[in-house]
C-alpha cells in the first residue's frame, strides 16, 4: 500500500500490490489492483498479465487466467512463469493435453527445470494453495 500511496500513478506499484495480496491469500482483492496497473500502462508488461493470470487461477477463474497468460506470452514469447501458470491452470481445468503442451514449453525454455526447486521458492503463504499448485504442475508432466 505504501508504494501506491507514495506514487498513485505507478503501474508497477499497483501490480506488485495486487500480486502481494494474491501471495498472502487475498487474491480477490488483488484483481482490481493489477487491473489498475494495466489501465495505467498503455503497453502492458508481460509480468502484469502473468500476475493477473496467477490471481485468476487462485480465484478459480480459469478461463480468465488462460487469457491473461496467453496475452503475457504474446508480449514475451519465452516468459517461463506464464507457461508455468498456464500448465497449472490447464491441469486444474482437467485439460491434461494442453497442460502437458504448456509443460513442454517450460522445458523448452529451461531444460533443467526442477519442480522440486521451483516448489521451494513459490512464495504462497497458504501451504494448501501452494501444494495444489505444485500438484497441478506435477499433473502437467513437470518433474
Amino acid at each position: 500500500m505504501r508504494g501506491v500511496s507514495l506514487n498513485p500513478n505507478s503501474a508497477e506499484a499497483y501490480a506488485v500490490l495486487g500480486y502481494t495480496l494474491y501471495l498472502s491469500g487475498r487474491p480477490e482483492e488483488g484483481i482490481e489492483f493489477v487491473k489498475k496497473a494495466l489501465r495505467r500502462n498503455p503497453v502492458p508488461h508481460s509480468i502484469f498479465l502473468q500476475f493477473l493470470g496467477h490471481i485468476y487461477r487462485g480465484t478459480g477463474k480459469y478461463e480468465k487466467a488462460v487469457q491473461a497468460y496467453q496475452q503475457s506470452i504474446k508480449c514475451e514469447p519465452d516468459h517461463i512463469f506464464s507457461y508455468i501458470g498456464l500448465a497449472a491452470t490447464y491441469s486444474l481445468m482437467g485439460d491434461q493435453i494442453k497442460a502437458h503442451q504448456a509443460g513442454k514449453e517450460v522445458l523448452r525454455i529451461n531444460p533443467g527445470f526442477s519442480l522440486e526447486k521451483f516448489a521451494k521458492i513459490v512464495p504462497l503463504k497458504d501451504k494448501s494453495v501452494k501444494e495444489r499448485y505444485v500438484q497441478a504442475l506435477r499433473d502437467a508432466g513437470l518433474k
